[in-house]
């Protein structure tokens, strides 16, 4: 039982990681892209 949960917590925790990293990422593309536009 306390595994099942010990692992839950740690899915969680990863699965916030992963999504706070592509957010993070998205955001600086999006700011290479505009500097790209201007570029142009």
């Amino acid at each position: 039982m306390m595994k099942y949960f010990f692992s839950q917590i740690l899915e969680n925790i990863l699965i916030t990681n992963v999504l706070k990293e592509i957010r993070r990422k998205h955001k600086s593309d999006k700011k290479y892209k505009m500097q790209d536009d201007a570029n142009l």
